[in-house]
């Protein structure tokens, strides 16, 4: 008995999952649809993109999986935070991923909110390259965003940033590791368009893990 979960509501089923009375993280069904290939888990449950740059966390969310030819497709949706139940004012994601096995993938994820007056969304292409001895790791990470009315004039204000991410690792006599990121930040000159790499939840961790939780 953990009380009443409402998707979307703080402290008991909002990002985290983390105020129940007993700590909840996962609580989900996980079936299969009935004549038709696709996979679905719905209920509290853990997400993250390839590097953990954007979301690694738990929230309430329904996702489906499925597969067509030699890809595996995801899509889904995530509630964050759940308003006026009588008003489109609820913070929403939206997902739709693709990856070739380890190999390669394209995550994307649409963040809505203020009944669609806010916008940000991020496109993530990946690529891994494993050899005999080195394993290449490569991310890169567009955040393209729209928030109605946010300019300190009451102007609309448009954003992109940008991320990239590098991991190597090469195993010889000692085992040599390698991490690198860089993502955009923004200079403040103009108010209504900016730059900024923005996240949702991340735990992008480097190889170094006292430096960093998050970007």
């Amino acid at each position: 008995e953990v009380g009443d979960l409402k998707w979307g509501t703080n402290p008991s089923a909002d990002l985290g999952n983390d105020g129940i009375n007993v700590e909840t993280k996962h609580a989900y069904m996980q079936f299969k649809c009935p004549n038709m290939p696709i996979n679905a888990k719905i209920g509290l449950q853990a997400w993250n993109d390839h590097d953990s740059l954007v979301l690694d966390d738990d929230f309430p969310a329904m996702m489906f999986n499925t597969k067509i030819s030699n890809f595996d497709i995801q899509f889904g949706t995530a509630k964050f935070a759940e308003n006026d139940f009588a008003k489109d004012d609820d913070l929403d994601l939206f997902f739709i991923n693709f990856a070739n096995g380890k190999k390669f993938g394209m995550q994307n994820i649409i963040q809505r909110s203020n009944g669609g007056d806010n916008l940000d969304m991020w496109f993530m292409p990946y690529y891994c390259l494993n050899m005999d001895a080195l394993s290449l790791d490569l991310k890169a990470a567009y955040n393209m965003g729209s928030y109605k009315a946010a300019a300190a004039d009451g102007s609309d204000v448009t954003n992109g940033g940008y991320a990239l991410a590098l991991k190597a690792k090469y195993k010889t006599v000692a085992n040599l590791g390698f991490d690198f990121l860089y993502t955009s930040g923004d200079d403040g000159s103009d108010a209504k368009s900016t730059t900024i790499f923005n996240s949702i939840s991340e735990y992008y961790v480097n190889g170094l893990e006292i430096f960093g939780y998050g970007v």
